[in-house]
């Protein structure tokens, strides 16, 4: 005669069972859930790790003296303009330089490539002195050859970029007539100067000396 369980513990039994299934799967769904919010939080901070590298290490892209230059805009079409009138003057004609001024005027109101307003760039250039403390230049033009604004008429103010170097930096004046490279936020700002217009300003860049990638 085999031997029976009481019905009282077999429902003890069965208690306990449910009970311990029970436990057991709110551990498992309590591990899942901790699992999932951990994985979370990993995603969260590697995004804000992320965001925060591209704060301070923003995407430096390396433009040419074209990219300054809307895509629909042809400066060409100014010296067309002008160019049957300019091959029936002399140098010497008093209406040359007022032809001249006529044409440079245009090239002063140029539109500028607001696409690149507030990027980081880099770019390489030649310097035309703006402000010389005690032989360095802190404060200059960045034009697209030598000689811009000093020695020949000042470049298109779309070609012409206003560079203020961080206090107590800037270019060693004996080092002026070599090509640099600079690395800032580009501006789409507008600046006169008395040697020539500027539709660009960088502050505070990484001037380097110039040399081919």
């Amino acid at each position: 005669m085999s031997k029976r369980t009481p019905l009282f513990a077999k429902l003890f039994l069965i208690f306990v069972f449910s009970l311990l299934t029970a436990c057991g799967t709110e551990n498992t769904t309590d591990k899942t859930e901790q699992q999932v919010v951990q994985k979370a939080s990993v995603e969260i901070n590697s995004d804000k790790t992320v965001k925060d590298k591209e704060k301070v290490e923003p995407k430096v892209e390396e433009i040419g003296w074209a990219n300054l230059v809307p895509p629909d805009y042809d400066p060409n079409t100014v010296i067309d303009k002008y160019l049957e009138e300019m091959k029936e003057l002399q140098d010497d004609d008093p209406r040359a330089s007022v032809l001249y001024g006529n044409i440079q005027a245009e090239l002063d109101n140029a539109p500028v490539n607001m696409l690149l307003d507030g990027k980081t760039i880099k770019m390489p250039g030649f310097i035309a002195p703006l402000e010389n403390t005690n032989g360095v230049i802190s404060e200059f033009l960045l034009v697209p050859y030598f000689g811009a604004c000093i020695h020949t008429p000042p470049p298109p103010v779309n070609q012409t970029v206003m560079v203020k170097a961080k206090q107590g930096q800037g270019v060693k004046s004996e080092d002026a007539n070599y090509p640099v490279w600079i690395t800032g936020k580009l501006k789409a700002v507008e600046e006169r100067t008395t040697i020539g217009a500027a539709g660009y300003r960088i502050e505070n860049p990484v001037i380097e000396p110039y040399e081919e990638n």
